[in-house]
């Protein structure tokens, strides 16, 4: 079991730095009739500040079971990952309780759902180069501002054929749309009211970190706090013990570094770096923690199982107290107990890190080294999880290493990714967009990003002031981690669906009295439905 909980850490060893999204996918149960949507491709222009060059196909989906003339339109936002259709395969006749929260969205408000796939990721890519080579050149148009214009000219243009939609306007003018998104894509959400509020009406932002930050060494605070909270303070204090116990080896001289190294990942010849070897070390809990807290997931075993094996005696007849087995049989046990849990079939490359070969892990790569940062570097102190050697150089050599200059003029990939540019044009953790909805798992790492820290069930006026430290709509998850609201169906989860639409449809109704007159016919009865 262990051997099978490590091999599957490592394997996540490329996806430790994406914003995974959390829990294992939502159950949705499937009638027999296939009602999956029929992918679509809308060309775009590749440069928005120069629209007469050349375009690119962007992929999108749309699922039109339960709308009725003149509803909204729903956008699920497919960010950093290729678009799935996994939330909206239900028919008509699926039962309600059957059906995704987005599902629920659409049948709850007659809406019109789409499932967009994000420039650069999946299939909307552009055409020519073959971006498996890593240019930097032909990721020049991968950027924030970009992507978010692409939804604008989408929605501008946006109709549909047939004698259900004829005479209608689809578009923002006459139409609301509504954002959705989690992780990057719920800070996209976010964005989109900020920079076109225009064109997305409302949004619902779910872990969504605004806040472009180049040293997210905060990424490990709630881990801890959480595996604390959840029972693991044993664990934590071993870990952290290790942890320390492994820094001053790498610290102390070439030798000693060598030789940790060579117990724990029996690198006897060229050894890894001492960043390549903090990296790895790192993944005992990125990868698992976000997207599952203590685990398990169904798929794979968790947190837990590790802290289990690395804080109990190696019968499991006995397990520590919380002050972990370090403190008492010393820290060499924990060194080894953790060496053992890391199996000899382990993928680890004792001479140097590779490159990502996929296209979305190097178009994320791109994005995060450019632009957002996000850089989950160690934080040294008293809730240490991951070596300090884990740090900004490391990020740096990764950023450089992957993509490749062009022959003349300067590189693209700064020394140090532009966040303070992103910050100042949408307004990071300051920015209050009207109209957005909020959420964060309680121990998510990627909330340390969000401005959302405490619960506000208060539904906004539809104009409600948007100056920097108002009060934010939202809820915070107990006891969850990263977009737990969307691939859980548990209470908490749909306390927060559930408070989202019943604010939509006070602003929809404020919608349609701002706009009498000027709405596609039928609309103001499914905007803003008289209730008996």
């Amino acid at each position: 079991m262990i051997a099978i909980l490590f091999v599957s850490f490592w394997l996540q060893l490329t996806l430790s730095h994406r914003l995974i999204y959390g829990g294992p996918p939502e159950q949705i149960v499937l009638n027999a009739e296939n009602c999956d949507p029929l992918e679509e491709f809308v060309n775009l222009p590749l440069d928005h500040k120069n629209t007469s060059a050349s375009t690119f196909p962007n992929r999108f989906y749309v699922k039109a079971e339960w709308y009725q003339k003149g509803g909204p339109v729903f956008l699920y936002d497919g960010g950093e990952n290729a678009a799935d259709i996994g939330r909206v395969r239900s028919c008509l006749k699926t039962p309600y309780d059957d059906l995704s929260f987005f599902e629920k969205f659409l049948k709850d408000h007659g809406g019109l759902g789409i499932v967009w796939e994000h420039r650069y990721y999946g299939t909307s890519l552009p055409p020519g180069p073959n971006l498996k080579k890593s240019k930097e050149e032909d990721f020049k148009y991968l950027t924030t501002q970009q992507a978010l214009s692409d939804v604008v000219v989408f929605a501008d243009s946006f109709s549909r054929p047939g004698k259900a939609f004829a005479g209608l306007d689809l578009t923002p003018k006459k139409t609301p749309w509504i954002f959705v998104g989690c992780s990057y894509p719920g800070a996209r959400a976010a964005l989109m009211r900020v920079a076109h509020p225009e064109t997305i009406f409302a949004s619902y932002a779910s872990s969504a970190p605004v806040q472009a930050k180049v040293d997210m060494s905060s990424y490990w605070e709630p881990i801890w706090s959480g595996m604390r909270k959840y029972g693991y303070s044993n664990c934590t204090a071993d870990m952290h013990a290790a942890i320390l116990a492994i820094d001053a080896k790498l610290n102390k001289s070439a030798a000693d570094a060598f030789e940790i190294k060579r117990r724990m990942f029996n690198c006897t010849k060229e050894p890894m770096s001492n960043r390549d070897f903090a990296s790895f070390l790192s993944n005992l809990f990125a990868p698992s923690w976000q997207s599952s807290g203590p685990g398990p997931e169904k798929s794979q075993p968790g947190v837990k199982e590790m802290c289990d094996f690395i804080s109990c005696n190696t019968d499991k007849t006995k397990c520590s107290d919380s002050g972990g087995w370090a403190k008492v049989k010393g820290v060499d046990f924990t060194l080894d107990r953790l060496r053992d849990c890391i199996p000899p079939s382990a993928s680890i490359r004792c001479d140097k890190h590779t490159v990502d070969t996929k296209v979305d892990d190097i178009s994320w790569k791109y994005q995060y080294c450019t632009e957002w940062g996000y850089l989950m570097v160690g934080n040294p102190g008293n809730s240490q999880l991951v070596s300090k050697y884990y740090d900004l150089d490391f990020f740096r050599e990764q950023c450089r290493c992957q993509f490749k200059p062009a022959s003349n003029g300067p590189r693209a990939i700064p020394d140090t990714p532009k966040a303070d540019l992103i910050n100042k044009r949408y307004g990071g953790l300051d920015m209050r967009p009207s109209r957005t909805f909020w959420t964060n798992g309680e121990f998510d790492p990627w909330s340390t990003l969000s401005p959302l820290k405490v619960d506000n069930f208060n539904i906004p006026d539809y104009d409600a002031p948007t100056t920097p430290g108002a009060p934010l709509f939202g809820k915070v998850l107990k006891n969850k981690q990263h977009c737990e609201d969307f691939n859980s169906r548990d209470e908490d989860a749909q306390k927060a669906h559930q408070l989202f639409s019943k604010a939509l449809k006070q602003w929809l109704c404020r919608y349609t009295e701002k706009n009498k007159g000027k709405l596609n016919k039928g609309a103001e009865n499914v905007l803003c439905p008289k209730t008996k």
